[in-house]
């Protein structure tokens, strides 16, 4: 994992909740090995994504606000603190 995008979510008329979204590089990527933050993203390729995340979200009829991005740390956190809470 090399970091989240964190987000926020609301359907039409419905209260909002977090959706943050975890971002990862395969070990084995010829053409990513190089990455392992957010920070080492191209901005325009992480600006992409969140633009990607917001519109995929409006075929659903939801909204879709990116309230930042952290690194890989702030992923692992996330994923540990969603991994208790589903056992």
């Amino acid at each position: 994992m090399i970091g989240v995008i964190e987000g926020q979510q609301r359907e039409k008329g419905g209260p909002s909740e977090r959706n943050d979204r975890l971002l990862a590089v395969a070990v084995s990527s010829h053409t990513h090995s190089n990455i392992h933050k957010t920070r080492d993203l191209n901005p325009m390729l992480l600006d992409e994504l969140e633009h990607f995340l917001i519109n995929y979200h409006v075929d659903d009829g939801k909204k879709f606000k990116v309230l930042g991005s952290k690194g890989p740390g702030d992923a692992a956190k996330l994923l540990r603190k969603s991994e208790r809470r589903h056992r």
